[in-house]
């Protein structure tokens, strides 16, 4: 600390006034403002404030009041400590479907609170079907190979939808100048998509 002469006191005698140094700092994830040199016995307000998806918890002296006042009688050295508050899970998609997050919204990105959960979309395009998700960056538990799914992140991750083949079309085609005709007798048309996989029987006459 500082130490320097003031004014004179009733008495006639010299007062000696005290500086005092309060020095915040921030532990990472948010940032901190205050601090600075001031006299003894006045006030000091000191404010932590975190970064996107982080939350403010403690100071290193336990004090849990974000923005507080400290009334100077000392040196002070005071960490403003931040911890997480929401993971961001990010989805994407292959070819052949879309993917989303969020349950009826349209949203490829969303931050869900720590511990808490948000439904995942995977949306085929005609005759696929979701093959499985897969984690392409961040970690946390795969998603069960379901197009709707409640997903609870365990840190941020990027989910991705995989599509594959559901359904392929026959046709039953006639190459003859001299007539004729052909049919499948699965569905009695000429043409049709069936599972795949599936067995398919044609009949020409």
């Amino acid at each position: 600390y500082w130490g320097t002469v003031g004014a004179l006191a009733s008495s006639g005698t010299l007062q000696y006034v005290t500086d005092y140094t309060i020095t915040v700092a921030s532990g990472g994830n948010g940032k901190v403002t205050g601090g600075g040199t001031f006299r003894s016995g006045t006030s000091c307000k000191i404010t932590a404030t975190a970064n996107l998806h982080y939350k403010f918890s403690n100071w290193s002296d336990g004090n849990t009041s974000a923005t507080r006042t400290i009334t100077v009688n000392s040196d002070i050295s005071l960490t403003a400590y931040f911890t997480r508050s929401h993971w961001v899970v990010t989805v994407a998609n292959g070819d052949n479907g879309v993917a989303y997050a969020g349950g009826t919204g349209t949203y490829k990105s969303m931050a869900v609170a720590v511990g808490g959960n948000v439904i995942i979309r995977a949306i085929p395009n005609t005759n696929f079907k979701l093959a499985s998700w897969a984690i392409t960056a961040g970690s946390g538990p795969t998603p069960p190979a379901t197009a709707t799914a409640t997903y609870t992140p365990t840190a941020d991750v990027t989910l991705r939808a995989t599509f594959t083949r559901d359904k392929w079309l026959a046709q039953a085609l006639v190459n003859d100048a001299a007539g004729g005709s052909a049919v499948i007798t699965t569905n009695g048309a000429t043409s049709g998509y069936f599972q795949n996989g599936s067995s398919v029987a044609f009949k020409a006459t």
